[in-house]
């Protein structure tokens, strides 16, 4: 699994634990996926504005920054942890679906080429 699609799930699954839960029971990890590569996709941005702000970051740093800022935001002072978190065996369970869909998709691209 992508690096930075596996930070976002895994975050996710510690903050909105309810979303992932729902999506997996619905069975529409297509849903959750498009979430997370639209996330991806806004500390792509975030990561070439901090790059084009010469602000001295490296490629490396500008992705870490974009990372603790878009896709794996720190909980706020005071906020507290969801009031039900995702078990270990739905962890699991979205975790193994979503790599399957991966090799998946990589056995498709394969033949395509």
């Amino acid at each position: 699994m992508r690096r930075l699609f596996k930070v976002r799930v895994l975050w996710m699954m510690d903050n909105q634990p309810g979303v992932v839960k729902e999506l997996l029971e619905k069975g529409d990890l297509g849903e959750l996926e498009r979430q997370v590569d639209n996330k991806i996709y806004q500390a792509h941005q975030y990561k070439t504005r901090l790059q084009k702000a010469d602000q001295g970051l490296s490629d490396p740093e500008a992705e870490d920054e974009a990372v603790r800022a878009v896709l794996a935001p720190a909980r706020e002072w005071g906020q507290n942890p969801p009031i039900h978190p995702l078990s270990d065996q739905d962890r699991e369970r979205v975790l193994k679906r979503l790599e399957d869909r991966a090799d998946l998709q990589e056995k498709r691209e394969d033949q395509e080429q």
